[in-house]
């Protein structure tokens, strides 16, 4: 299986047309059995994902918040690649 890592480290803003693309770019990886990563994402991205119940669709194993919180969702798993 492949991965592919988006940087959402300098996004400041989300409206529901790119959460729409979001979910279509999603739908198209995992047809094409590629995991799709959001990385380095903003805590606002975060509550939105989980405010729409989206959160559980993409592979959110990272926690790069703003903050710095790493008790928000998790680290990244032991061996996991940081390259994009």
């Amino acid at each position: 299986m492949c991965d592919l890592h988006l940087d959402f480290s300098e996004l400041t803003f989300l409206d529901s047309a790119a959460l729409s693309r979001l979910l279509m770019l999603h739908r198209r990886t995992s047809q094409a059995g590629v995991a799709l990563h959001l990385d380095h994402r903003p805590q606002f991205l975060d509550r939105i994902l989980q405010a729409t119940g989206l959160f559980e669709h993409f592979d959110l194993t990272r926690s790069d918040a703003e903050t710095g919180d790493p008790g928000l969702l998790g680290q990244a798993r032991s061996g996991e690649s940081g390259g994009r």
